[in-house]
């Protein structure tokens, strides 16, 4: 069996959980003990805590059950049915088997795409009027789609969202996490990155929330360091008694060195040793505390695996950006939390997991867990209205991405273009410049393209938009550009110019840009060759990426000849020619 590096950079600690919790999701005995392809579990194996417990602190809970139930299951049905209809798994349609069972396996299949609700009767009637009640007193304007997906997270055993850009899904889900910790339920939440966790805290501390945060406090936003369990730990009244038994235990030690005595030496030693010890039961406590005083506990993805969160144990386990995690990663937490019920945050059609082994990612390992859940039959809740982009900009994604579902909150006179820049037309403030004397190129040392008329231009619109009044500070402009090189030729550019006003732009790669947002956003697309030849340009993904920052204005700098070989692409530029939203440099 081949294994890869399951962590981004040189890290055998990530690697290692990683590694955990696949072995412990594909164990046979797990399969044997707890009846996890029929969502059945053996009560006599199950601890008054969340999940049983199982081997490193790892718990399986109903949660984990029942995504393990519907993922086994899909791929058992997968085995039975004939390549020729290696797909089929829709309901209601019939096929050619190999295996007279694979009716059977489709009606289980079935059932399991909608898994039940860990609430039922009377209490499902409560826990909604629970929910609706609470997010009318936190008086926060939610969307219908908003309130559909928090109502059905409250109530399922596993729920996934997908939340397009500016849909507000991490808003949203701080608002979930709110409405059951005010129910009492223990939550764990996380995403892969120290980032989206810092942004869910800032969210549940508007909140008014109590939160937890697992992890090095070097990695958190520096306002948000308090949060730390660390920071928490220190200030805590057991503290003080710890540290002046570790400092005893220190001076005892240091003083028994110098016995000539061999028992009186052993005794002080010993003596130095229970102290220690004593100190470090009061730091556990310490710790203990903490953790149960929180509303919500919070940490990466793979810091769920932190030994802090060994004996600790929730009922909701909720993942923000989980269509960014791989899933040995998404497993980690879902896995250590115990969770009855899972949460899975994110966007199958914006930026995947990042895997830097190519042979990896041939073989899987970008499929999140998210889209591993979806491909089973699970379907998302799709929040549908966007509060970020004006209208326009909004449309072609919508149409191109999310079959039109996307709506727009904002109005024109929401998102009125900046001014100095001469947009073809101020109701909707796109363009595209295309470069077609543009060419891309490489250097000896790498295979990352860059492309100079383009970046030229780059700097044409942003004098341009520097003779309007709209941006005295260039924090509210973005310029994204696929490859690195290109960035650094725009950085270099820019020095070489002196233009120090322009110290404060954000010039980024696609990834650099995910989940933010700028009043004007210039991609440009580098790619310019007779080949047509793309590279990643034509991920939708990253494409989608690019043209959804944006608030008020997009400008598009690239070479359409080369562009057009992509279909999307070849769709977008027709939009924009049609609109007339473009011209040739």
């Amino acid at each position: 069996m081949k294994r890869w590096r399951l962590d981004l950079y040189a890290n055998r600690t990530a690697y290692e959980r990683c590694m955990f919790a696949i072995d412990i999701f594909s164990s046979p005995l797990v399969h044997q003990h707890g009846g996890i392809l029929r969502l059945e579990s053996s009560q006599n194996m199950r601890k008054s805590a969340p999940g049983w417990p199982l081997e490193d602190g790892f718990r399986f809970g109903e949660g984990a059950s029942a995504i393990r139930g519907l993922v086994m299951k899909f791929h058992e049905v997968q085995l039975h049915v004939s390549p020729e209809y290696e797909g089929y798994l829709d309901e209601g349609e019939s096929g050619t088997s190999n295996s007279p069972w694979v009716p059977k396996l489709l009606e289980e299949l079935k059932a399991l795409k909608s898994p039940p609700s860990r609430i039922g009767g009377k209490n499902l009637g409560d826990a909604k009027n629970h929910i609706r009640t609470y997010l009318k007193r936190l008086g926060r304007n939610l969307n219908t789609s908003q309130k559909v997906a928090i109502e059905t997270a409250a109530i399922q055993k596993v729920t996934i969202w997908q939340g397009p850009p500016g849909t507000g899904k991490t808003k949203t889900l701080t608002y979930l996490v709110a409405a059951l910790c005010d129910r009492g339920e223990r939550v764990l939440a996380c995403a892969d990155s120290n980032v989206a966790v810092d942004n869910l805290v800032e969210g549940f501390l508007a909140l008014g929330l109590r939160v937890a945060r697992v992890g090095q406090p070097v990695k958190v936003k520096e306002e948000l360091r308090e949060c730390t369990v660390d920071a928490q730990v220190a200030n805590h009244p057991l503290m003080k008694n710890a540290f002046e038994k570790k400092n005893k235990s220190m001076q005892q030690m240091r003083l028994a060195r110098h016995i000539n005595n061999e028992k009186q030496r052993s005794d002080g030693v010993r003596g130095s040793k229970l102290l220690w010890e004593k100190a470090q039961l009061l730091e556990a406590k310490a710790i203990e505390d903490v953790l149960n005083r929180a509303d919500v506990v919070a940490c990466t993805c793979i810091g769920a695996g932190d030994e802090v969160l060994l004996n600790v144990s929730f009922t909701v386990c909720v993942i923000d950006e989980a269509t960014q995690a791989t899933e040995p990663a998404s497993l980690l937490p879902i896995l250590k939390s115990g969770a009855d019920a899972i949460v899975l945050v994110g966007d199958p059609v914006q930026l995947p997991p990042t895997v830097l082994s190519s042979e990896a990612m041939m073989a899987g390992l970008d499929f999140s867990l998210y889209q591993q859940l979806q491909q089973c039959g699970l379907n998302p809740c799709f929040l549908d209205t966007q509060y970020r982009m004006h209208p326009e900009i909004a449309k072609l994604p919508s149409k191109l991405f999310y079959f039109g579902r996307l709506l727009s909150y904002p109005s024109h006179s929401d998102r009125l273009p900046p001014s100095g820049y001469p947009w073809p037309n101020s109701f909707k403030p796109m363009v595209f410049i295309d470069c077609l004397s543009g060419r891309e190129e490489t250097t000896p040392e790498s295979s990352s393209c860059f492309n100079n008329v383009e970046a030229t231009q780059v700097l044409e619109v942003l004098k341009q938009l520097k003779s309007g009044s709209d941006f005295n500070n260039w924090k509210d402009v973005g310029v994204i550009a696929p490859y690195s090189a290109q960035v650094r030729l725009l950085k270099d550019m820019l020095m070489v110019d002196k233009y120090d006003e322009f110290q404060n732009l954000e010039i980024k790669t696609v990834d650099g840009f995910q989940g933010r947002e700028k009043e004007v956003i210039i991609f440009c697309t580098v790619r310019a060759n007779e080949k047509s030849e793309l590279g990643f340009v034509s991920d939708p993904r990253r494409m989608n990426v690019a043209l959804t920052r944006a608030r008020r204005g997009l400008v598009v700098v690239g070479n359409s000849k080369t562009l057009e070989s992509d279909k999307n692409w070849a769709n977008w530029l027709v939009y924009m020619k049609k609109q007339k939203l473009y011209h040739a440099v």
